[in-house]
């Protein structure tokens, strides 16, 4: 069966929205009619808007074995001629693409990798995060950070975070990572310029679910302390897109899976 006649019963803009969301199946199942995915890729690239190219092109092209990659070689347009040679050199352009808010919304939509969800809290190319119920703190008596919550904590009688003091919390925002995507957070510029901080810990793996993120926050001032209470916008995710879907599941090696609440280290709690 050639691709021409697959074609022709479609048209174009049912062919860009089947390109979009579902080539991945579509190849599977054209598999079965002797139809090669690097052909399905090479005759549906034509028809998808150019400002959604780069990431589509790329999910497609990491699912590609080398030979496959080699088929294409010199017989796509330009633009994912690029990509495709970026690909085959190991440095490829998109191996660290940092996804954007429609993206963003759609992998939350579709594939519920945040909840609860709230569009305000989209940015161009991150997600805002706010405080969640739970902390803990450090006490004299033990060397072991201790539970405590802020859930009655509001912006007018806040959890008053001390100058130098350190504490674990935790956002109201869980989280559930796609296979192929991972995640940076960091501070809110307000919060830093506030004089919070957060260590740079705050990295969510491919298939990192069912979870909160746990913070790690530092009061950085000397005279004055900082609001801490739910509901505050202490920090955003960014989501970039890895080089392909990892052989290592952090489903099965991972520590941090299934943790409704903030949580300390997984090494002082075994």
């Amino acid at each position: 069966m050639a691709i021409g006649h697959f074609s022709s019963f479609v048209c174009i803009k049912c062919i860009q929205h089947i390109t979009k969301f579902f080539v991945w199946p579509i190849a599977q199942y054209l598999a079965a009619l002797q139809i090669s995915y690097p052909a399905l890729v090479r005759h549906f690239v034509k028809f998808l808007p150019s400002d959604d190219r780069p990431p589509l092109l790329y999910n497609a092209f990491h699912r590609l074995s080398l030979g496959e990659l080699v088929t294409l070689q010199g017989r796509l347009p330009a633009e994912a001629q690029k990509i495709l040679s970026g690909l085959q050199s190991g440095c490829p352009v998109l191996y660290r693409m940092i996804l954007h808010d429609k993206e963003i919304q759609r992998l939350i939509e579709e594939e519920r990798m945040i909840e609860p969800f709230e569009p305000e809290l989209l940015n161009p190319a991150s997600l805002d995060l706010r405080l969640g119920d739970n902390i803990m703190v450090e006490v004299e008596h033990t060397a072991e950070l201790q539970l405590q919550s802020i859930a009655h904590c509001t912006v007018d009688n806040p959890y008053w975070l001390a100058p130098g003091e350190f504490v674990l919390a935790e956002t109201r925002e869980i989280f559930n990572m796609p296979n192929d995507v991972c995640g940076m957070f960091c501070l809110k510029s307000s919060r830093a310029r506030e004089g919070y901080e957060h260590s740079h810990a705050g990295f969510a793996d491919p298939l990192w679910a069912g979870s909160k993120l746990t913070l790690e926050l530092v009061n950085a001032r000397r005279l004055h302390s900082l609001p801490l209470y739910p509901g505050l916008k202490i920090g955003q995710m960014i989501f970039v897109i890895t080089a392909g879907i990892p052989d290592i599941d952090y489903a099965k090696v991972g520590h941090y899976n299934g943790q409704a609440r903030v949580m300390p280290s997984w090494e002082q709690s075994v």
